[in-house]
């Protein structure tokens, strides 16, 4: 993995922020963060996650690749889809249980209560800003989930 595959990740996932919530932009970045996960040899949603996970865990640019991970989580509008990357992840950043492992549980993105209680008690300090964005994005729409982390994040 290269410099120039850091740069083109980072390029959809500022290509969609920067264009608005149209489910559109949110569409075109789940094709195109599948596609450069491919074309890098790094896998697709129809491998088991183990394999792809440990190709990110072995790369220079890891850090990237799991930002990459929860923002594409982010795009995916299909739940399956989504669960993948949540589990690839899970594997490639783990951090055994605890709430970094609670954000990672595919259930708690389609549950308002778990997204209120995740931001109410995230480790802002702690945890990368890549999961606590794609956190925040998850709960948009949702004030009471997506508050908590803002205003903690604001400290």
């Amino acid at each position: 993995m290269t410099l120039d595959l850091v740069i083109h990740l980072d390029a959809i996932r500022l290509k969609r922020v920067t264009r608005g919530e149209l489910a559109y932009y949110k569409a075109q970045a789940n094709r195109d963060y599948a596609e450069a996960f491919e074309q890098a040899g790094l896998g697709t949603s129809h491998d088991p996650p183990s394999p792809v996970a440990a190709r990110i865990d072995a790369s220079a640019v890891r850090g990237a690749l799991v930002a990459a991970v929860y923002d594409w989580a982010v795009c995916a509008a299909d739940k399956a889809q989504r669960g993948w990357l949540l589990e690839v992840a899970r594997r490639t950043d783990a951090s055994p249980g605890g709430w970094h492992e609670r954000v990672l549980d595919p259930a708690a993105w389609e549950d308002l209560p778990a997204l209120t209680e995740l931001a109410r008690t995230a480790p802002v300090a702690s945890e990368s800003v890549s999961l606590l964005l794609a956190l925040g994005e998850t709960a948009q729409g949702r004030p009471r989930a997506r508050g908590p982390v803002l205003a903690a994040g604001a400290e």
